[in-house]
């Protein structure tokens, strides 16, 4: 009898604590750690500017970034571009385009046309394309147009 008590002891025990064992694996959760990577995506943002008559302009939020040389007739086209990247990544949020027709100050002239050709570009991907002329004698600022930086990503 002592014998049985024993073993029926021994059994109890040893099953007891492989229980105990897996319930303390149980209860405690494994713990994964995910290596999350930031991935820092530089987009390469330009303005391209291939017609201005007369001066063109490019802000990054409030801020002049560019200012063309005065020119006549660009019929032939040039080739300014702007690239905006590094304002891009720096928190930029607006770009603006500006034209100028005549030449400061505008006391004293007559200019009956003006013209802009430029497109928004994303990567190397025209996201925009703008055209604009007019014929009209008003001096100054005749152009603008304000684009959001983050609605270019969504435009392609």
């Amino acid at each position: 009898m002592r014998f049985y008590i024993l073993i029926v002891t021994l059994f109890t025990f040893s099953c007891g604590s492989t229980t105990q064992k897996e319930q303390a694996k149980e209860e405690k959760p494994e713990v994964v750690q995910e290596k999350k990577e930031k991935e820092q995506v530089s987009s390469d943002f330009k303005v391209v500017i291939s017609r201005i008559e007369n001066i063109a302009h490019v802000y990054v939020d409030d801020s002049l970034i560019y200012k063309s040389e005065y020119h006549i007739s660009t019929k032939d086209g040039v080739n300014e571009q702007i690239d905006i990247s590094s304002y891009v990544e720096n928190g930029a949020k607006k770009v603006t385009v500006a034209l100028y027709n005549g030449n400061e100050p505008y006391e004293n002239q007559t200019d009956t046309y003006w013209e802009i050709m430029y497109d928004l570009i994303l990567d190397g991907e025209v996201v925009d394309f703008v055209h604009e002329t007019r014929n009209e004698t008003k001096l100054g600022r005749v152009y603008e147009a304000e684009y959001v930086i983050e609605d270019w990503r969504f435009s392609e």
